[in-house]
């Protein structure tokens, strides 16, 4: 620990050496959400914690895969990696906790694209490779249960992607290609246009590299289109879709390495939505068809090929019936359905519909105190119904100082693999849940810097555990307690220096692959002239990965990740850049016999149309 802080000091040292004024800057020390009430409204408001991170973060690092960002800068949140670029499938790779919640396969984390959810019809769980970076202004996280917006999967937290739209009349655009360590290449083009009330914006990802290990390469290509178009003064129109495929190696563990174990994966959805704003009344209702088809190797995946598909439809409206009130309902219908087979056997076409109601209401106080409290009923066509409650307080104590507590609970359906592909099958699996008990206070310091600190408690029950291996099956196991802290905090030290911190510590009694008992981050940005360097530091402490030798969870080293990158801006639209990860060479694992690469770089050229 004494090494690590050591470190982090002396990467910040000649930050504030050469620091000086550049140019006055309005920092946002209260960002905008939208992700945990369906409305725009402050992040200092609402009760549940939420991070966000934005659109200038994202644009500082774009050799990162948005989930190796986010598991860096959002506190409780940790995500594991296996190489440079690439997470696959099949494997504890791209694994996402929060708050120690994740689950394996990752099925209590939801991940959404603009609010709707994104995930296998199978197996419940995201494809980390099918969100790429190109198309993204944003990103907002939930931490802590979300079920009673946004339903089944959402029991540990919610990440909402947030894709970009045009800004600006006219044509505007980005491309970027970018080239590393081990043939890892990037390439990225988006472009938009507007006027007249039509917005239209597309973009194209490409993304290889080698690999660091034998049989660990990775080729993805994306394609995204978005349409909108302003109706009246009152509706908006938008229609959007995107398609990944994907082909990559899982290298297994370097005590067993694979031999060409591959993996073709397609992923692909079409939404549309229309939106309404009558000023008391907002909402909108949308429809979105999630698809793909994968397909494995047939000697350690038993030639494993299979379809599934999610059809989601949603429509929600809030109104305001009097000065600081609030009132949001909502109805959902959404099936999950798929097919698969291997070298034994067919297993069938199956699929589980779930229909869901929610009615929540917000009031305001005295300018000062907001309460809010929110219910969803929900009927699954394969284990029956379930509600799901939340409520929450926020209390302004001064102009600078807010405290919030909140009580909610999350809950994660039985997928269709528990029910039909785990062997003997278990015909009375019941739904996973938990509840969450939190309080936080976040202080603004004038304009220039900003903190939050929440501390949470969460009782699980139902625990489903998927046995895979001889005799699988699926099963509930009872619950479990933990405790936690997180603490974040941006710093404005002038104009053009920039520091962000997070730290959380998970206290969960048993042990638990991919969920670390410390984690810390410190990142700085600082500008002069034509130069950005963003460095940072990320410390793990006490993690634990999965043997697939005996099946045990033993302890991985503590570790920690340095990284620099320094821009160059040419000219008003033209930068270069070059960078490092992993800058002390640290020999480290974030899965058990999964290394990940020592240090490598990376340089790219970004332009601005």
């Amino acid at each position: 620990m004494k090494i690590t802080i050591l470190t982090i000091i002396l990467l910040l040292i000649p930050v504030f050496l050469f620091a000086q004024t550049d140019t006055a800057q309005t920092y946002n020390l209260d960002p905008i959400t939208v992700t945990a009430t369906r409305a725009a409204v402050a992040r200092s408001l609402v009760s549940p914690s939420v991070s966000v991170i934005s659109a200038s973060e994202i644009s500082l690092n774009p050799e990162k895969s948005i989930f190796s960002l986010i598991s860096q800068e959002v506190p409780g949140v940790f995500i594991t990696e296996r190489d440079i670029l690439g997470f696959g499938v099949n494997s504890p790779s791209g694994q996402i906790n929060i708050r120690g919640i994740g689950g394996s396969p990752n099925n209590e984390v939801l991940t959404l694209i603009d609010g709707r959810p994104q995930y296998m019809g199978w197996y419940g769980h995201p494809i980390n490779d099918s969100y790429l970076s190109t198309n993204i202004e944003r990103i907002e996280v939930i931490r802590g249960p979300a079920s009673m917006l946004y339903g089944s999967n959402a029991m540990g937290g919610v990440i909402n992607i947030i894709t970009h739209t045009s800004q600006q009349d006219g044509l505007s655009g980005n491309t970027s290609i970018s080239y590393g360590s081990f043939d890892a290449q990037q390439y990225g083009i988006h472009l938009g246009y507007q006027q007249n009330g039509w917005n239209v914006l597309g973009s194209f990802t490409h993304e290889h590299t080698d690999g660091s290990r034998p049989w660990s390469e990775y080729t993805a290509n994306s394609g995204y289109l978005k349409t909108s178009y302003q109706l009246s003064e009152q509706y908006r129109f938008s229609l959007d879709g995107s398609f990944t495929r994907f082909n990559t190696f899982d290298p297994g563990q370097i005590t067993q390495p694979d031999t060409n174990d591959w993996m073709h994966i397609q992923r692909g959805y079409i939404g549309v939505s229309v939106e309404n704003d009558f000023g008391i009344s907002k909402g909108g209702i949308s429809f979105v068809y999630n698809l793909g088809h994968n397909e494995l190797d047939p000697v350690y995946n038993a030639g494993w090929i299979s379809d599934d598909h999610q059809i989601i439809a949603t429509a929600y409206q809030s109104i305001t019936l009097f000065s600081g009130n609030t009132v949001s309902a909502g109805i959902d219908a959404q099936q999950n359905g798929g097919n698969g087979s291997n070298a034994y056997g067919d297993l069938g076409t199956h699929s589980i519909n779930d229909y869901a109601g929610y009615i929540s209401v917000q009031q305001i106080f005295f300018d000062r105190l907001l309460a809010n409290a929110g219910i969803r009923y929900a009927y699954n066509t394969y284990f029956g119904d379930i509600a799901i409650p939340q409520a929450g307080i926020t209390y302004k104590l001064t102009e600078e100082t807010n405290v919030r507590a909140s009580i909610g609970k999350g809950y994660r359906a039985p997928q269709i693999f528990e029910i039909y592909q785990l062997t003997p099958r278990n015909g009375t699996l019941q739904p996973e849940d938990l509840w969450n008990y939190e309080i936080g206070v976040s202080h603004i310091f004038g304009h220039s810097a900003s903190i939050d600190v929440a501390a949470y408690s969460i009782d699980a029950n139902n625990t489903i555990v998927d046995a895979w291996g001889a005799g699988m099956k699926s099963w509930n196991t009872g619950g479990f307690h933990q405790d936690g802290i997180e603490c974040s905090a941006q710093l404005f030290l002038m104009d053009n220096f920039t520091v962000n911190a997070n730290y959380s510590f998970t206290d969960k009694p048993d042990l638990s692959q991919a969920v670390p008992k410390h984690k810390a981050y410190l990142g700085g940005e600082y500008r002069w002239k034509f130069l950005t360097v963003v460095c940072s530091a990320q410390y793990v402490n006490t993690i634990y990965g999965t043997d697939a030798t005996d099946f045990m969870l033993k302890k991985l080293s503590d570790y920690t990740n340095v990284e620099i990158r320094v821009i160059a801006r040419a000219t008003e639209n033209i930068s270069f850049s070059i960078g490092s990860r992993n800058v002390l060479n640290e020999s480290y694992q974030t899965i058990y016999g999964y290394p990940m690469p020592g240090r490598t770089v990376n340089a790219g050229i970004n332009v601005h149309l």
